[in-house]
């Protein structure tokens, strides 16, 4: 078979999982005190932290129309 091959010959994956098996999943809320919200998850090597601070008066970008800009940043990438 061409391609990557994502199961060995005795069915196992890269990291040793089964084809059905799936990585642990930790979840946590509340992370943040001085936030209205946040949430941490993890599963395998992906992180995300989610933190909501609001609601607050509309900003100049909100007021000229414009769609609001959200900042995320990712293992030192940042994008806009």
């Amino acid at each position: 078979m061409a391609g990557l091959e994502l199961l060995s010959d005795q069915g196992y994956r890269v990291d040793g999982r089964r084809a059905g098996e799936l990585r642990k999943i930790q979840a946590r809320m509340g992370v943040f005190a001085q936030a209205d919200g946040s949430a941490y998850i993890e599963q395998g090597n992906t992180k995300a932290l989610a933190v909501v601070y609001g609601p607050h008066e509309a900003s100049g970008r909100a007021r000229a129309g414009l769609p609001p800009r959200a900042t995320a940043s990712v293992k030192g990438y940042q994008a806009e």
